[in-house]
C-alpha cells in the first residue's frame, strides 16, 4: 500500500485547499503524525543501532519501518472513519 499510494499520497501533502474551520490541512496532520510517531528513543536507538550492528543494522530497521507504515496507514484510517461530529467539533479520530 504504501508503494502504491505513495504519488497519491505526495499530491495531497502539496495541495492547496482552504480548510473550513476546525480543520486542519494535509500537510498539518502528516506533520502532528510524525511528531508523534517519531520520539526523541527513535532517533537515539538509529543511531545506537548503527553504530553497534554497522550497515546491517539499517536493512533490519527497514524491514519491520514497512510493515509499521502499513499498520500506521490501518490505524489512522480507521481512526478517521470512527470519528463523529459532536456539539463541540469533531469527537475521535487520529488524536483523540
Amino acid at each position: 500500500m504504501q508503494f502504491r499510494a505513495l504519488p497519491h499520497a505526495l499530491r495531497l501533502i502539496w495541495h492547496k485547499e482552504h480548510a473550513d474551520d476546525g480543520d486542519i490541512s494535509h500537510f498539518a496532520a502528516l506533520m502532528t503524525a510524525l511528531a508523534v510517531t517519531v520520539g526523541i528513543g527513535n532517533i537515539v536507538g538509529v543511531a545506537t543501532a548503527i553504530s553497534v550492528g554497522g550497515s546491517g543494522a539499517v536493512f533490519w530497521m527497514w524491514m519491520p519501518g514497512l510493515v509499521g507504515m502499513a499498520t500506521k496507514y490501518a490505524e489512522a484510517v480507521l481512526a478517521v472513519k470512527s470519528r463523529e461530529k459532536g456539539e463541540h467539533g469533531m469527537r475521535g479520530g487520529p488524536m483523540p
